[in-house]
């Protein structure tokens, strides 16, 4: 499991945000694979 971590648009795995840090998103994309795993992309909205 990946509990506090994101994967960046290179695959890689970063630190997520810290807890108390909001932003508003936008999501741009969304694929559900069958295995039960889905591909969300965000861009954070102003």
């Amino acid at each position: 499991m990946l509990d506090g971590y994101i994967a960046d648009e290179h695959g890689d795995f970063d630190w997520s945000a810290p807890d108390r840090l909001r932003l508003s998103l936008h999501l741009l994309d969304e694929r559900r694979f069958g295995n039960g795993v889905a591909y969300l992309r965000y861009r954070v909205s102003h």
